[in-house]
């Protein structure tokens, strides 16, 4: 009998050793990585493998932050970039710094950049065109990875020289500090108003008071004597508590050891991560379990065809002058004159608009109008420039009748190497060419062939026609196809 409840114990005993096991086992995480030795950006979604992407990025990026629900932005080490989060897409990007480690975005939809400056740490306040609005320098402070932009205004970040968790307001005062055991990386400031900051060789996360004394530690290698922890780096926090951080394998570790790591606030390992087919060195990581990507106007309502086919229907010429023709289901615009568009006949205020346009051969120039107005003989207002010319302006926005160039910006030669950079290359010279134009409120973007060339804002016009252009050449034939539109929000009678 006592042999019999000897093994009846032993057999619970075993069972509730190995129970927690099977529950690490069915932990399953959505994240994104960055991996700063392949220099790519990583999607991993253990839920849905066919969800997984990697993606390009420059050297020296480090930051991760999700915006308006469905992108992420990155730092650089040249500035930063916006990508897709369900597809990792380059939407946007400023590349015009050096040295960055950090990149948030503000609610003001600037954004912060931070990295080393001449006499200390340099935080850069830049708009949505990458020009630099302010500058913040933390003289005497150096070391900088990650910063954090709190609520109040302040920074929080970690610094070296002794390694602290500082605070700093905006005239770079610190305001609150913690000693680290070691070189920091990542501070947070939690809900309930304490700190918790990563340290790299002492792999320790560390959680601070209000007061700077040490309240909870997790990680360690005494610890974990038989887990590779190398370096620890940027990590990302649960609801339930837990913390992931990323294990940065690069002190000769590459190929072993975990990427990722997950513990809980008693120090025990809850689940980890080692994928060296996807990824080298991970030095950053975010959850996007809880991430709900929000609904972006193009997935709102329904498309609305602008053009049957067969007749033209829904568009009217205001000028003496130019022909619309229908060919082969296309729309064809000649002319014997000068340069003349076809509007629509109605008025549209927030909106998707997608069409093709094939271009005829030798100089040529074209355009689609949106949020227009016509006068007899004439159309003005925003212009999404089709130019497939040496110039390669294709995708930039124009002010037709007004303002002219809108962006790039003629005067700025920086803004015209930045566009060149990213959408030169887009426009298929004798082929057909995909537009889409989404305007929402002051947002006004253009996209060419599927890569974002234009993301301006600018509240000059509220609602307005939409229109192809004609540029004048005599005898040349412009070609348009595939016309359509998504209304967002309908435009006032």
């Amino acid at each position: 009998m006592k042999s019999s409840i000897i093994r009846i114990v032993a057999l619970i005993a075993a069972v509730c050793a190995l129970a927690p096991v099977a529950r690490a086992a069915d932990i399953t995480h959505k994240f994104l990585g960055v991996d700063n030795k392949a220099n790519n950006l990583i999607y991993v979604d253990q839920t849905d493998a066919a969800k997984n992407w990697t993606t390009a990025i420059p050297g020296g990026s480090r930051d991760l932050q999700i915006i308006d629900g469905n992108k992420v932005l990155v730092s650089h080490g040249n500035g930063a970039g916006e990508y897709d989060l369900a597809t990792g897409k380059k939407l946007w990007s400023i590349d015009s710094f050096r040295g960055i480690n950090s990149a948030r975005r503000l609610p003001c939809g600037n954004t912060l950049l931070g990295g080393a400056g001449k006499g200390g740490i340099a935080i850069y306040t830049v708009d949505a065109k990458g020009k630099t609005l302010n500058t913040r320098i933390l003289k005497g402070m150096r070391d900088l990875r990650l910063m954090r932009a709190l609520k109040n205004g302040n920074i929080l970040l970690t610094i070296g020289g002794p390694y602290r968790a500082v605070e700093v307001d905006a005239k770079g005062k610190i305001v609150w500090q913690a000693k680290l055991p070691g070189k920091g990386y990542k501070a947070t400031r939690l809900p309930c108003g304490n700190t918790l900051v990563s340290t790299a060789n002492a792999v320790q996360i560390v959680e601070f008071d209000a007061n700077g004394k040490t309240v909870n530690c997790v990680g360690g290698k005494k610890s974990h004597p038989d887990m590779l922890l190398d370096c620890f780096s940027g990590f990302d926090t649960l609801k339930n508590g837990n913390v992931v951080v990323a294990n940065w394998l690069g002190h000769g570790n590459q190929g072993k050891g975990k990427h990722l790591i997950e513990f809980d606030k008693k120090n025990k390992v809850i689940w980890t991560w080692g994928d060296h087919k996807t990824a080298k060195v991970l030095t950053n990581v975010l959850l996007t379990d809880e991430i709900k990507p929000t609904t972006s106007p193009a997935d709102a309502g329904q498309w609305t065809a602008l053009f049957d086919g067969k007749t033209l229907n829904g568009w009217t010429n205001p000028y003496e002058w130019g022909k619309a023709a229908i060919v082969d289901g296309e729309i064809h615009l000649t002319t014997t004159k000068r340069k003349f568009f076809l509007t629509t006949a109605k008025q549209y205020a927030d909106f998707i608009f997608e069409v093709e346009v094939k271009m005829p051969e030798g100089k040529s120039n074209s355009g689609f109008m949106f949020r227009c107005h016509r006068k007899p003989n004439k159309v003005f207002g925003y212009q999404a420039e089709v130019d497939p010319s040496d110039r390669k302006w294709s995708g930039g926005l124009y002010d037709e009748g007004r303002r002219g160039w809108l962006y790039p910006n003629k005067k700025k030669k920086e803004t015209i190497a930045a566009f060149r950079k990213n959408a030169g290359e887009t426009f298929k010279r004798n082929d057909w060419n995909k537009y889409r134009i989404e305007c929402v409120g002051m947002s006004l973007k253009i996209s060419v062939n599927g890569v974002m060339t234009t993301d301006f804002k600018d509240a000059t016009d509220a609602q307005g026609y939409l229109a192809l252009q004609h540029h004048g050449e005599k005898g040349k034939i412009y070609r348009f196809r595939n016309i359509r539109v998504k209304v967002i929000k309908p435009a006032k009678e």
